[in-house]
Order: structure tokens, then C-alpha cells, then sequence
């Protein structure tokens, strides 16, 4: 048996316009009739609804005379949403898979050999807390605190097993964790997703991505006198601010005023 595999549909509307709610169940209608000319089953156990907003309209939308299931989180290429994209609960996830990952990494190798912790660290454990973090980039402290949290967990097992006991902190040769983090050479995830901020930004700028980025700021090779090329629309909500345009453009801006300045002393 054959399926149509992962597509979406969606539409936006307030709630005086929930007349757009018909033109939705016309595309699902469409598809419908589309996959069975094509003879490829929907599978409807795998359709969902998720409407997304601080008080979202609940309606019903049909698939095949069948009224589709309503789901408050969804997985979805590898994160967890829900009605607000907070990705909160995705995270709580990604942790407690990345946690999970160490404890089986030195449960299962007694090697102390630090470049070979480093390496099974970096590919079982962290890959969970750098997934499509573009689009998940924690926006509250304690999210951002419990991910950092958990390269520490591992930094300090390795440094257990270095010593071959467990290490208190009033001992003379604890380190601390960023004390940790020179030694075996890491960078905060924090600086690893400002990292990955930027060059997902740099491949926006050249055209490598099929993103239109003139949407969402626009570019000038000529500085203008605000000392910067870019011109985007500027936050009002918190929400806002996090997103991914004003994050990287702030950086890039201020790092770029930075290194006028520099230039200028010099």
C-alpha cells in the first residue's frame, strides 16, 4: 500500500474572517480527490489539526466524511509544536534525550581516553541540542541554563573518569565548568547556536536557501548613515525580539559597529 507522505495545508485567519475556514476544507477536499486519481491513501491516523494562537478558533475540517482528530502538540520534522511555538516541551525532550545519550555513553565504554568521550559526545549526545535550532532557539533562561546544563553533566564525568573518582568541588583539582570547557576544547551551545544564527544568515544573504529574505529585512552593499546595510522592521512584542531576524541582526549590526570602532582607534 502506498501513502501521500507529509504534507501540510494551512491558512491564518482572525476572527471576523472565519469564513477562511471553508477555504480550507476545499484544499483538503482537493487533496483528497487528488490522492485517490493518484491511488495513494491518506493516511488519516497521521492527520492532525493544530490551530496556533493565544485563542484560536476550534474548527471542525473533514477528511473523507471523517472529522479530523484536534492534537494541543504535534511532532513534526523533528520538533515538538504546540499552540504557542513556545518549544518548550521540545526541549524538555531534546534534554532528556541528550542526558540519556551520556549516561549510555559511560555506562557503556570505560575508556578514558578524552578524545574519544569528546567524539561519542558529539555525535550521540549533542546533535539532540543542536537540531534545527534556527528554528527552536530557546528564548527563556531556564531552558537556556538546562541545555547548557547538560554539556556540563558530561564535562564533569569526563573529568571523573580522568581521575578515576568522583571529584568533590572544594577538592584542589576540581574545574569548573568553564574552566571545563578550555580544557577539552567545547564552546558554549549557547555561542554554538549564535554560530549556526549567523551562517544560516550569511546562506540567506547569498541566495543559498529558496527563503526570499527581502520578506523580512532588506540589504544594501552602500552603508547607510545608521553605520549598517540592513533595514528590517523593528520588534514591538518579545516575541518579536527572539525572532529569527532581529536576533541575527542585532548581532550583526552591533558586531559590525564594533569593528567600525576598533577601526576608527586604530
Amino acid at each position: 500500500m502506498q501513502f501521500a507522505d507529509d504534507l501540510k495545508i494551512f491558512t491564518s485567519f482572525s476572527k471576523s474572517q472565519t469564513g477562511k475556514t471553508k477555504d480550507l476544507q476545499k484544499a483538503i477536499d482537493s487533496i483528497t480527490e487528488w490522492s485517490e486519481n493518484a491511488k495513494l491513501e491518506l493516511n488519516k491516523s497521521k492527520t492532525y489539526v493544530l490551530s496556533l494562537g493565544k485563542t484560536p478558533t476550534k474548527v471542525e475540517y473533514r477528511l473523507q466524511n471523517e472529522p479530523i482528530k484536534r492534537e494541543l502538540t504535534v511532532r513534526d520534522l523533528g520538533f515538538i509544536l504546540n499552540e504557542k511555538l513556545d518549544f518548550k516541551l521540545h526541549w524538555r525532550t531534546a534534554i532528556k534525550k541528550a542526558n540519556f545519550a551520556i549516561y549510555s555513553i559511560f555506562k557503556s565504554f570505560c575508556s578514558s581516553n578524552v578524545r574519544l568521550l569528546l567524539l561519542l559526545y558529539k555525535t550521540f549526545a549533542r546533535p539532540f541540542l543542536e537540531y534545527g535550532t534556527v528554528v527552536s532557539n530557546p528564548t527563556d533562561m531556564k531552558t537556556v541554563k538546562s541545555i547548557e546544563a547538560v554539556q556540563n553533566t558530561f564535562t564533569r564525568r569526563v573529568m571523573f573518569r580522568m581521575a578515576g573518582r568522583r571529584i568533590l568541588n572544594t577538592d584542589p583539582e576540581y574545574r569548573s565548568a568553564s574552566d571545563r570547557l578550555i580544557d577539552y576544547n567545547l564552546q558554549t551551545l549557547k555561542d554554538r547556536r549564535e554560530h549556526f544564527d549567523v551562517k544560516f544568515f550569511q546562506k540567506l544573504l547569498l541566495g543559498k536557501i529558496a527563503i526570499d529574505h527581502n520578506n523580512y529585512f532588506s540589504y544594501s552593499p552602500t552603508k547607510t548613515r545608521r553605520g549598517h546595510s540592513y533595514r528590517w522592521k523593528k520588534s514591538k512584542t518579545k516575541i518579536s525580539r527572539l525572532f529569527f531576524t532581529n536576533r541575527v541582526l542585532n548581532k550583526v549590526v552591533n558586531q559590525s559597529s564594533r569593528k567600525n570602532t576598533d577601526s576608527d582607534i586604530s
